[in-house]
């Protein structure tokens, strides 16, 4: 029976979309720490320490105010971060930003994502379909632990896998998709699990009785 999964609900917002949030949050935090405030921070140290060290203290109120800096009264301007403070901010920044940029190309991405079965074979979003004859056997050793299992297929010459993840996509449209393809594959083509079981029509009469 023909049928089409779509990247899951749960997976796309709270797993992609939460993700894609915490590492775009972080990172620009973390750059803005290291290219900007800190930077900053230290510069104002530095002016500070060369008024103490002319010692003229009182007059770096008139100076603060000029420069937009702290006046002093709330505590020592500025701070003396070190090279390696400056160099950690700017480098989880630099880490956690293009990680946020690739879940957010990930998210956007999967809406348009799936894996669906028709009368003549397989296919993914967008542009990939392998036909059922092509199919050359199904992986299922990570199926019962984890929900994963790979179609593999040699399409005149064209060699890959499809992966099936009811973790990722529509749990009931993946198991029926599985079913689909074990249905026209022999039992020594599905390896590391048995086949589906056939998937009972509620709506189908009842076989007849046998009894006397």
């Amino acid at each position: 029976m023909p049928a089409k999964a779509t990247v899951s609900t749960d997976y796309r917002w709270r797993r992609l979309a939460g993700l894609m949030v915490l590492c775009l949050g972080m990172g620009a935090w973390f750059l803005y720490d290291g290219f900007v405030l800190y930077p900053h921070q230290r510069d104002i140290y530095n002016e500070f320490s060369r008024f103490e060290q002319e010692n003229r203290q009182s007059d770096w109120p008139a100076y603060a105010r000029e420069h937009g800096y702290p006046d002093g009264t709330q505590g020592r301007p500025g701070r003396d971060h070190s090279v390696t403070d400056l160099i950690f901010q700017q480098g989880m920044g630099i880490l956690l930003a293009p990680m946020g940029l690739v879940l957010l190309y990930q998210f956007l991405s999967s809406f348009s994502r799936y894996v669906a079965t028709d009368d003549s074979g397989v296919s993914t979003g967008p542009g990939r379909h392998v036909p059922f004859a092509a199919i050359t056997t199904v992986n299922k050793r990570l199926w019962d632990r984890k929900g994963v299992a790979y179609i593999n297929y040699d399409n005149a010459g064209s060699k890959g896998h499809i992966t099936l993840d009811d973790w990722k996509f529509d749990r009931k449209a993946i198991h029926q998709i599985l079913r689909d393809v074990e249905s026209h594959l022999r039992p020594e083509q599905i390896e590391g699990g048995p086949p589906m079981p056939a998937k009972v029509d509620p709506n189908a009469a009842p076989p007849a009785s046998t009894s006397t």
